[in-house]
């Protein structure tokens, strides 16, 4: 059973721009792919305008005795980070700026960038 939602926007851009409105869904397929790897991680749905870049998600966790925000935040990170993006505004005094080549991410002008809008934490009532 779930613990609690994070509802969050991003708007997500690179250097190169979209080239298709399958780049940008293949990105987002590789984020929540990731997502789904998290053993804390209980339902995920995800939208995005693919003309503006704008994603919107919401991730259901489980959560032990932990500090929420910290926790939906380094899951979302490490994903975004995992599917060869870069964030801003996620994870506060570690903003991801560069990324190493590696296994999965892209180049650094293809990588995306998750620049944050709107993250909100909402607990689930219990049933």
């Amino acid at each position: 059973m779930a613990d609690y939602t994070l509802v969050a926007e991003f708007d997500v851009i690179r250097r190169v721009g979209w080239q298709g409105s399958d780049d940008l869904a293949n990105h987002l397929d590789a984020v929540t792919e990731r997502l789904r790897q998290s053993n804390d991680v209980r339902r995920i749905e995800s939208g995005a305008d693919l003309d503006t870049g704008r994603v919107t998600l919401e991730v259901d966790f489980e959560a032990w005795n932990i500090n929420r925000n910290e926790h939906s935040r380094s899951v979302l990170a490490v994903a975004i980070h995992a599917a060869g993006g870069r964030h801003r505004g996620l994870i506060a005094g570690r903003e991801s700026e560069f990324i190493e080549p590696g296994d999965g991410s892209w180049s650094a002008l293809r990588g995306a960038t998750w620049t944050t809008r709107k993250f909100e934490l909402v607990r689930l009532d219990e049933s």
